[in-house]
């Protein structure tokens, strides 16, 4: 076997068309893109003399649990890559295709603003007629500043009260209840194949379900779920500060105290919150710290350049499709012999599967597994490095690939873990249960 890359070779998969069938509870995309991190982890097959580069399209819809452009989508799939490689699209559907991806627009627009130097910095440019339309439409939604205007530590943000969008909205909303355009495209089956997975919608359709989480995520509730995030946000400023200054231990004691008592007091008030308060919180709270953290936490983030914009009439097949490329990590910065491979994915499991729990979902798997790990995964309470001082507030989707490999390395060193074997016998009997 031989570390570093192979640049020597290049796999290229198409796996746009096809059976749906699942596998393993897997789609066929999303088995071979599984298979393609174990055999670059334990380089094997393609990898075992060097990592290989991995060109792969697929359909569009199957792109966001790969690629995810919200935290909330940020699941085991995509944490998996971020340990072994990083994933750039380079072509696919606009913003304006992305049901479930839908974040606030100011983080968008500054996403897009972060990228668009970097490919001034690179001399990339992209010819108009490849460009997503998207970006430069939310744009328009950032208006003067009025009464409505928020900040996230030096990064601010403001709304209008009105948009552009607001009339498409109105008007897509009212041809679907004329029935101009349904809500599911129908699709030509062969050979008498009943359809199967999650079905395509309309284009009409697709762009109404994106309108209408966007007008959820920017109105509603929006100036109370502000005031709870500065709320927040200034506890995590405190938690640096005390971290960062020199300060006797009295000193630094007495500010800790002082810390704690205000973080319980904002974690009562969060939960005598409405759920979809709460619900709408975490989701902005994730999002906006994911895009501030150096480097972003996520990979859609850190893009080096925009996806060319393709559409489906421009294949012999007409489908939206979207090409993605993998690109390894090398040397791997997260490494795992084959000893340790199947506690790792069952550790990496345990967690991932459950990525709206915090860090103390570790003691479903092992009773006082949470205590003993946490003193030695430092990241996990430092805001330096995407750490939050209220554990039970921060998410396991929102852990970058660094504590979750802390978490597997201090779990590896704790005597009192349990034996595989029992860990893997109690998984099989809570699946059979569930």
């Amino acid at each position: 076997m031989t570390d570093g890359r192979n640049d020597s070779l290049l796999i290229i998969a198409n796996l746009a068309y096809g059976s749906k069938q699942k596998v393993r509870g897997l789609i066929p995309s999303h088995l071979n893109i599984h298979t393609y991190i174990n055999h670059l982890r334990s380089r094997r097959a393609f990898h075992a003399h060097g990592s290989v580069r991995l060109l792969m399209w697929m359909p569009d819809s199957e792109k966001s649990l790969i690629l995810p452009r919200t935290v909330s989508l940020r699941k085991k799939l995509s944490i998996d890559l971020e340990m072994v490689c990083n994933v750039e699209e380079i072509a696919g559907g606009g913003l304006d295709t992305q049901i479930a991806t839908v974040r606030e627009t100011f983080l968008e627009i500054k996403s897009s603003k972060q990228v668009a130097k970097r490919m001034k910095t690179q001399n990339i440019h992209i010819p108009l007629s490849r460009q997503d339309v998207a970006p430069k439409q939310i744009s328009i939604d950032v208006l003067t500043p009025d009464k409505n205007t928020m900040s996230l530590d030096k990064h601010v943000m403001t709304t209008g009260s009105r948009r552009e969008w607001h009339s498409e909205l109105k008007q897509l909303e009212q041809d679907y209840r004329d029935g101009k355009f349904p809500r599911v495209r129908s699709l030509p089956l062969s050979s008498g194949e009943l359809p199967k997975g999650r079905a395509e919608y309309t284009p009409e359709f697709s762009r109404l379900s994106v309108l209408k989480a966007h007008f959820k995520l920017n109105n509603k509730h929006r100036i109370r779920v502000d005031e709870l995030i500065q709320e927040q946000d200034t506890i995590d400023r405190l938690h640096s500060g005390i971290l960062m200054k020199a300060l006797n231990e009295p000193e630094r004691q007495g500010r800790l105290a002082g810390l704690q008592q205000r973080a319980e007091t904002f974690k009562n008030h969060l939960e005598n919150q409405p759920k979809q308060v709460r619900d709408i919180f975490n989701n902005n709270s994730d999002n906006r710290r994911a895009l501030i953290m150096d480097p972003p936490l996520l990979m859609w983030d850190r893009r080096t350049a925009e996806p060319l914009i393709v559409r489906e009439n421009e294949f012999c097949n007409p489908t939206q499709l979207a090409l993605l490329d993998f690109q390894p990590l090398s040397p791997s910065p997260y490494p795992v012999t084959s000893a340790q491979s199947a506690m790792f994915d069952l550790i990496m499991g345990g967690l991932l599967n459950h990525s709206n729990d915090d860090i103390y979902y570790l003691n479903s798997l092992a009773p006082g597994a949470a205590d003993a790990i946490i003193p030695h995964v430092p990241a996990l309470q430092d805001p330096r490095r995407g750490g939050r001082y209220d554990l039970s507030d921060f998410r396991i989707r929102c852990f970058t690939p660094e504590m979750l490999y802390g978490i597997f390395q201090a779990w590896e060193n704790w005597p009192f873990k349990p034996p595989i074997s029992e860990m893997v016998a109690d998984s099989e009997e809570l699946k059979r249960l569930t």
